[in-house]
């Protein structure tokens, strides 16, 4: 697969590139991911200060198969065209996927850059064994 014209824009998308591009397994991505930071988008203006009200919506699709996958993103920029296509999720916020991932609802997956042609889909399964796999590291 080629991925022509994809210029990374921080170091999770030359993870994904990689990945992408064969170079390395999916897990480094899926490990990649637990320490980055990604972009939603909300119904809610999360304001100046970037809080995440509890009361906010993220957006959630149904891929083919009509199960819920939340949006995510790699970079803000990357969110454009979904802005354009869910008018009333027209605020985002750039977050720790460590903070996000507990917070997903179970059955739910996720989908990585959705609208580009630089995206991929993360069945509910394996969100759920991240969560596990969250649940049980070490704390610092």
């Amino acid at each position: 697969m080629s991925d022509a014209g994809f210029s990374p824009l921080n170091d999770l998308e030359q993870v994904f590139r990689s990945v992408r591009a064969l170079e390395a397994p999916v897990t480094v991505f899926m490990d990649a991911l637990q320490e980055a930071q990604v972009f939603v988008l909300l119904d809610q203006d999360p304001g100046p200060e970037g809080t995440w009200h509890e009361t906010a919506s993220t957006l959630v699709l149904n891929n083919h198969q009509g199960v819920p996958v939340l949006a995510i993103f790699t970079a803000p920029e990357r969110a454009i065209a979904m802005t354009g296509q869910f008018p009333a999720f027209a605020y985002g916020l750039l977050i720790d996927f460590a903070w996000l991932l507990p917070r997903i609802n179970a059955g739910a997956g996720l989908v990585v850059n959705p609208g580009t042609l630089f995206g991929m889909e993360i069945p509910p399964l394996a969100v759920q064994r991240l969560q596990q796999d969250l649940r049980a590291a070490p704390r610092h």
